[in-house]
C-alpha cells in the first residue's frame, strides 16, 4: 500500500512538472512589435522585444555573465491561387544575433552586433538598443502587384553559458521566446 501511494505521488509530481513546463511560455508572455520601414524601393523592418522585465538581464550582466538575443525574420510571397499559408513562397529568412556583457573596468555595457561593438554607460539606452533592431534595407520589392508578409520573432537568452556548462541550458532551458508576429506588405 505504501509503495503504491509513493508511485502515485511520483506520477502526480511528474504531471505537475509537465503542466508547469507547458505553462512557462504563458507565464513569461513576451511579444515582438514589428514595424515596416519603406524607403522606395527598399523595405526594412524594426523589431522590439516587448513586456520583458530587464532586472534579470542587468543582474546577470552585473555578475559577469553574457546575454544573447536573436531576431528571426522570414519573408513570404502570398500565393494568390491558394487560400492557405502553406502555399506561400518563402523568399528568404534572416537571423540577427546580438551579444551583451559588461566591462567592469570602465563600468560600461557592451553590445556586439554584426561585428561591431557599441558601448553604453546609460542603462536605459543599453536596454533599448539590446532589445531592438532596425534593418533599413531588408528587401527590394519595387512596384509589383504582389502581396508579401513578414514573420518576425525574438529569442532571448538572459544567460549564455560556455562549454561544458552549456549542457545545463540544454537540460534546463532559460530561453525566452516570443510567438511569430505577422506584418503584411502590399507591393504596388
Amino acid at each position: 500500500m505504501h509503495q503504491e501511494l509513493a508511485k502515485l505521488v511520483l506520477h502526480v509530481k511528474k504531471i505537475l512538472i509537465g503542466i508547469f513546463v507547458l505553462l512557462c511560455p504563458f507565464i513569461y508572455s513576451l511579444s515582438t512589435e514589428l514595424s515596416l520601414i519603406h524607403n522606395e524601393p527598399w523595405f526594412g523592418v524594426a523589431a522590439e522585444l516587448m513586456e520583458y522585465q530587464t532586472d534579470e538581464l542587468i543582474e546577470n550582466l552585473n555578475l559577469g555573465l553574457t546575454a544573447e538575443i536573436n531576431f528571426y525574420f522570414k519573408l513570404f510571397q502570398v500565393d494568390p491561387t491558394s487560400s492557405m499559408p502553406e502555399g506561400d513562397k518563402l523568399l528568404f529568412e534572416v537571423k540577427r544575433v546580438s551579444k551583451a556583457y559588461k566591462d567592469f573596468f570602465d563600468d560600461l555595457f557592451i553590445i556586439e552586433k554584426d561585428g561591431e561593438k557599441f558601448f553604453f554607460a546609460n542603462r536605459e539606452q543599453f536596454e533599448k538598443s539590446f532589445l531592438s533592431i532596425k534593418i533599413d534595407q531588408l528587401i527590394q520589392i519595387g512596384r509589383i502587384n504582389t502581396r508579401f508578409y513578414l514573420l518576425g520573432k525574438v529569442e532571448l537568452l538572459p544567460v549564455v553559458l560556455n562549454s561544458p556548462l552549456h549542457l545545463i541550458q540544454i537540460l534546463n532551458p532559460i530561453v525566452k521566446n516570443t510567438p511569430w508576429e505577422r506584418l503584411d506588405i502590399n507591393g504596388s
